[in-house]
């Protein structure tokens, strides 16, 4: 397969200002920014840590409840 040297370079052409870097613009972070930013994820990790905590909770909770309902007729038979 040969290609048209032409028509490459017309094509180079038309897409070189997409292709180029220089007029790119780059989000450069310092390290001040990414101190900021690390600290933002420890703080949501630790928050995600304690929702899992009292979702853990809520779940022993919730099958406590369901045993003592589940075992409701022979505590009433009990008190009778």
């Amino acid at each position: 397969m040969k290609h048209d040297v032409k028509d490459v370079k017309e094509a180079y052409m038309a897409a070189i200002e997409d292709l180029s870097l220089e007029n790119a613009e780059a989000k450069v972070y310092t390290s001040e920014i990414r101190k900021e930013m690390e600290a933002k994820i420890n703080a949501l990790e630790d928050k995600n840590k304690e929702l899992e905590s009292k979702l853990d909770e809520y779940n022993s909770f919730e099958e406590r409840l369901r045993a003592l309902e589940e075992n409701r007729p022979t505590w009433d038979k009990i008190r009778e």
